[in-house]
């Protein structure tokens, strides 16, 4: 059997994903919830890049009326958050992250090499 340190994913494989971290949806958080979730996700992204561990972000489209209608204030990336120079936004029409985001070739390129996804 082998130790939680010997399965550990090989950082050349692991990639960080944001997903849906937008302003429209970090408004409808609870204050707790907000305090609470938006530092740790803060820190996770401050230690993948520290590690060199690639970051992409995948981003919502809403439709009219969506509280992450493409192009307004809710669609938005959440401000502490933000992608980095460099790093890919993905962009999605559906809940699924998946579904029709094979764009620039990161989300295919991501489940070929990815330990976890």
């Amino acid at each position: 059997m082998t130790s939680i340190e010997e399965r550990r994913p090989s950082r050349t494989r692991t990639t960080l994903l944001i997903v849906d971290a937008q302003v429209g949806l970090v408004a409808l958080m609870p204050t707790e919830v907000q305090r609470s979730v938006l530092p740790r996700i803060r820190t996770l992204i401050t230690k993948a890049r520290a590690l060199a561990v690639p970051v992409i972000y995948i981003q919502h489209d809403g439709a009219k009326g969506h509280p992450l209608k493409t192009h307004t204030k809710g669609w938005g990336i959440y401000p502490s958050l933000k992608p980095a120079d460099g790093e890919p936004v993905i962009r999605k029409r559906e809940s699924d992250s998946f579904f029709g985001t094979v764009r620039g070739g990161h989300a295919e390129r991501l489940v070929e090499t990815a330990d976890y996804v």
